[in-house]
């Protein structure tokens, strides 16, 4: 019953998270155990900013646009490009009341969102990633989205906080389809390898 009960819930904050973004994306246009995420070339300081979330910090390249928004425990930073409003990389903090692992954590948000998309397909990605010495559950999705007419790829990560176990952060990578890999490749990777819990 308490797994159901987290399970609700994560779907709930993977929900919220997604209307935030389609409200924002309205108004423009066989698996591997586990791999290290490679960081890319640093990006020199004059092209970053950093940004403090609720129990850690990251880096965004300049330009891009970040929202804050704290509802009923749930820390939520948005962050995207100013030009396009195409992609977007939200970080979501909570109380882990239930101690659900991190791969239940994604796969209960990955439910719900096989819920609310049409033609989910389910992407060969790794099980675990570790980023900055942290291991984090992974897991990815292709999917229509009936609000916005777009094919996307959502990508969601989650781990609990290191010195904090009762705390998780999911972050959720999403764009178009045709736009993820490049995003990924250059943008999203900057913005994980930067990634700090506080």
């Amino acid at each position: 019953m308490k797994y159901l009960k987290s399970q609700y819930a994560i779907s709930f904050i993977c929900i919220l998270a997604l209307a935030l973004v389609l409200v924002a994306w309205g108004h423009s246009a066989t698996t591997p155990a586990s791999a290290a995420y490679t960081a890319p070339k640093t990006l020199p300081a004059a092209k970053i900013a950093t940004i403090k979330g609720s129990g850690f910090t990251l880096n965004t390249p300049a330009g891009w646009i970040s929202y804050k928004s704290a509802v009923s425990g749930i820390s939520i930073l948005m962050v995207w490009q100013k030009s396009s409003r195409t992609s977007f990389f939200i970080v979501e903090t909570f109380a882990n009341t239930y101690s659900l692992p991190s791969k239940g954590a994604v796969k209960a948000i990955l439910d719900g969102i096989k819920k609310q998309e049409k033609n989910v397909l389910t992407k060969n990605v790794p099980a675990t990633i570790t980023i900055n010495h942290t291991t984090w559950a992974e897991g990815a999705v292709t999917a229509t989205d009936p609000n916005v007419h777009a094919n996307l790829v959502i990508s969601v990560i989650a781990a609990s906080f290191p010195r904090n176990t009762n705390k998780l952060a999911v972050i959720i990578r999403m764009a178009k389809v045709s736009d993820f890999n490049k995003l990924d490749a250059n943008e999203f990777k900057h913005i994980l390898s930067s990634f700090k819990f506080a």
